[in-house]
C-alpha cells in the first residue's frame, strides 16, 4: 500500500500470472507500449533482466525479496524521521523553517532524507534533485553565514536566517521562450535544464538509454515546423489527454492539479505556434499524440543540466 494504492500482484511474476490465466481460461489484453523500449522500466524488463537471469535464474524472486526487506526498513526509518522532523521544523504554507543546529547534528543519511522532505513540503519535487545537489545543499546548510541564500533549483531557495534555515519555493517573475531544433539538444538556462528532441521513423526504435526526468512522444506530422519551450501566457488553453478532446484553460488546469501559484510560471510548455503540445511533467495534448497511423514520432526529453 502506497498513497492509497494497493498493488496485490506486486510480488507475482509475469509467468505466474500467465499460468493462472491459462489454467482458468481467462482472456487478457496486452498494452503494446510494454514492448517498446522507450521507457526506462521497459528497457530494464526487456534488456537487463534477461542478462541477469543468466547469472541467477531466480533473479526476479531475489529482487522482490530484497525490495520487501528494504520497504520494511524504509518504513521504520521514515517513522523515526517523522518524529524528528516534528521537533526541528515548522511549516507556513510553502515555507519550511528548520532549527539549524539540531538539523546539522543529525547523521548525514538522516539529513539527506529530511532535506528531501523539506523540499517536498516547500512545494518543489525532491525526486528531481540529484545526489550532487543534495550534498551541495547540505554543505550550504552547515556552513553558510546568516543572510546567505542558495538557489537549489529554479523555483527553490534555501536561506540562513540566524539560527534558522528556511526552505521556500518561489516562481520566476521573468518569462522564457526557447526555440528547439529537431533533432537536437538545447540548454534552457532559465530552468537549469537540457532538452533533447529525437525524430524516429520507426516508433518501436528506442530513443536513448539515458534516464531523463520527463519525456513524451508525439506524432511529428501533426506538429507545425516551429517548436518552442516557453513559460505560460494569459489565455493559454490546451486539450488535456484523456478528456475526450475538451479544451481547458491552463489556469484552470493548474488549479485542478493543485500546482502551487508560485510554481506555475516555472512550468515549461512545449508549443508549436500557439498550440500547447505538453504541459511538461503533467499532461500532453490529445491532438498531437501518436497513433496507429503515425509515420514519424517525435520524442522530447528533459533533464536537469549538468
Amino acid at each position: 500500500l502506497r498513497e492509497n494504492i494497493i498493488r496485490p500482484l506486486l510480488d507475482v511474476t509475469r509467468e505466474e500470472v500467465l499460468d493462472y490465466l491459462a489454467a482458468n481460461g481467462l482472456l487478457f489484453k496486452t498494452d503494446p507500449s510494454n514492448n517498446r523500449p522507450l521507457y526506462t522500466r521497459n528497457r530494464i524488463r526487456l534488456e537487463v533482466l534477461p542478462v541477469l537471469k543468466r547469472f541467477n535464474p531466480r533473479i526476479v524472486e531475489t529482487l522482490a525479496a530484497e525490495a520487501a526487506l528494504l520497504r520494511d526498513e524504509n518504513e521504520a526509518l521514515d517513522s523515526h524521521l517523522s518524529a524528528c522532523a516534528s521537533r526541528i521544523m515548522s511549516r507556513d504554507d510553502e515555507r519550511v523553517t528548520v532549527k539549524r543546529e539540531e538539523f546539522n547534528t543529525l547523521p548525514p543519511a538522516f539529513r539527506r532524507r529530511l532535506l528531501r522532505k523539506f523540499v517536498d513540503l516547500a512545494g518543489a519535487a525532491s525526486s528531481g534533485l540529484s545526489a550532487v545537489q543534495i550534498d551541495e545543499a547540505l554543505l550550504f546548510m552547515a556552513a553558510a553565514q546568516t543572510g546567505r541564500t542558495m538557489n537549489l533549483t529554479q523555483c527553490l531557495v534555501i536561506a540562513r536566517e540566524y539560527e534558522r534555515l528556511v526552505v521556500s519555493a518561489k516562481s520566476s517573475s521573468a518569462g522564457f521562450t526557447n526555440t528547439l531544433t529537431v533533432p537536437g539538444i538545447i540548454a534552457i538556462s532559465a530552468l537549469g535544464m537540457e532538452v533533447k528532441t529525437v525524430l524516429c521513423a520507426d516508433r518501436t526504435r528506442a530513443a536513448e538509454d539515458i534516464n531523463y526526468l520527463w519525456q513524451a512522444e508525439f506524432d511529428y506530422d501533426k506538429i507545425g515546423p516551429l517548436l518552442t519551450l516557453r513559460s505560460r501566457r494569459p489565455g493559454d488553453r490546451f486539450q488535456p489527454a484523456g478528456m475526450g478532446g475538451r479544451s481547458k484553460k491552463l489556469q484552470d488546469y493548474f488549479v485542478d492539479e493543485k500546482v502551487p501559484r508560485r510554481k506555475r510560471d516555472a512550468v515549461p510548455l512545449l508549443c508549436s505556434g500557439e498550440d500547447i503540445l505538453w504541459v511538461v511533467g503533467l499532461r500532453t495534448d490529445e491532438r498531437f499524440l501518436p497513433g496507429p497511423e503515425t509515420r514519424r514520432a517525435l520524442v522530447v526529453q528533459l533533464r536537469i543540466a549538468e
